[in-house]
C-alpha cells in the first residue's frame, strides 16, 4: 500500500515531525527544563540522579512504522524514550508523569494532549488550523539494560517489565526477508480490511 493522496503523504511528514520534535527535545533541553518544573522535581528527588545529568539518553521508533507495516494514513507512532538507570526506583506512574512534565513544554503552537497510559504516555498532537492533522503518539520509558534489552513501566501492576522492542522489529524484518518482501504488504492488507 502506497501513499496514494496529498492528504496522507503530509500526514505522514506530520507525524514525522512530531517524532523530530519530541526526539530533539529529549536529547536536547527537556532535561534541563524539567527541572525548573515544581512537580518533577518532587519526582526527581525520589531518585538518585546527579544535578545536570541528562534525564533522558536516547530515542528510538517502534511499532509498525518503524517495522514498515504502518498503513495509511499515519495516525500512530510508538517510540521508546530511554531514561537514566537511576530513575527506575520510581513508580511506573512516577515515570510516565515525569515523561509528560518533560515534553509538554516542547508542544507550543500544536494542539495536545497527553494522559497516562499502562505503559506509556499517549499523546495525541494536531493543528490547530488544520484538525485533519492529527497523530497519536505512544512514548514508551525505558530503561536500557543492553543494547536489546529494555525495562518499562507498567502502571497495572506497579512493577518496571522486561521489553525487547529492537529484537522484534529484527525479527519482522527478518521473516519478511525470508518471505521474498511479502510479508509486509500482507500484514498490511489485513490491517486495512
Amino acid at each position: 500500500l502506497q501513499i496514494t493522496n496529498e492528504g496522507a503523504e503530509a500526514n505522514l511528514k506530520f507525524a514525522q515531525s512530531c517524532y523530530q520534535l519530541i526526539s530533539t527535545a529529549c536529547l536536547g533541553s527537556a532535561s534541563e527544563k524539567v527541572r525548573s518544573i515544581p512537580a518533577a522535581c518532587v519526582i526527581l528527588a525520589k531518585t538518585s540522579i546527579p544535578v545536570g545529568e541528562k534525564i533522558f539518553k536516547e530515542v528510538f521508533l517502534t511499532g509498525s512504522y518503524k517495522r514498515r507495516t504502518a498503513i495509511c494514513p499515519l495516525h500512530d507512532i510508538d517510540m521508546f524514550v530511554c531514561v537514566h538507570p537511576s530513575l527506575k526506583v520510581l513508580s511506573p506512574n512516577d515515570m510516565i508523569t515525569l515523561l509528560q512534565l518533560a515534553l509538554k513544554p516542547h508542544f507550543a503552537g500544536y494542539v495536545m494532549k497527553s494522559k497516562l497510559q499502562s505503559r506509556s504516555l499517549g499523546i495525541t498532537v494536531g493543528k490547530a488550523k488544520n484538525p485533519d492533522f492529527r497523530v497519536d503518539i505512544d512514548v514508551v520509558p525505558a530503561v536500557a539494560l543492553s543494547a536489546d534489552d529494555f525495562e518499562i513501566p507498567d502502571t497495572d501492576d506497579g512493577h518496571w517489565i522486561h521489553s525487547r522492542p529492537k529484537a522484534a522489529i529484527d525479527d519482522i524484518i527478518t521473516a519478511n526477508d525470508r518471505a521474498n518482501k511479502r510479508l509486509n504488504p500482507v500484514i498490511k492488507l489485513v490491517k486495512a480490511i
